[in-house]
């Protein structure tokens, strides 16, 4: 797992996620695919607003309906590309927390993920199982 702060602070050094004023504690799942792990933190934090971007609109529609039968209404879906998302001003350092799994080499997908996140927020990407590995590329 690697694990960035924006603003070159210390990640560890905030609120902890679910600590402070959590009711505006907001999420991206950069790429979310299935809705892993966005709709996991949804359903776990129903305090956090979570929302889920990726970029085919078929899979957009079914996280929609699935956070609707699952009565996640934390749930936000966005469909767009993740370059074309970091320059929208409305999700743009807009988020305390950006997740992602292995969708890209670690410093593309540090490109595509730091534009959603605030000044002192914290960027999350899933590695798979071998991270030391991964973060070699």
């Amino acid at each position: 797992m690697e694990r960035g702060a924006r603003g070159g602070s210390d990640p560890g050094s905030g609120p902890e996620p679910g600590r402070g004023p959590a009711a505006s504690f907001r999420v991206v799942d950069v790429g979310t695919g299935a809705g892993l792990p966005g709709m996991v933190l949804a359903a776990a934090r129903p305090q956090w607003k979570v929302t889920l971007l990726d970029s085919l609109r078929k899979r957009c529609d079914f996280l929609r309906q699935a956070a609707a039968v699952a009565g996640l209404t934390n749930v936000e879906v966005v469909w767009c590309r993740a370059e074309e998302g970091g320059q929208r001003p409305d999700l743009r350092q807009a988020y305390d927390l950006a997740v992602a799994r292995a969708v890209a080499e670690s410093r593309v997908l540090a490109e595509l993920c730091l534009p959603f996140v605030r000044v002192g927020g914290t960027w999350v990407a899933s590695k798979g199982p071998n991270p030391e590995v991964k973060l070699g590329e």
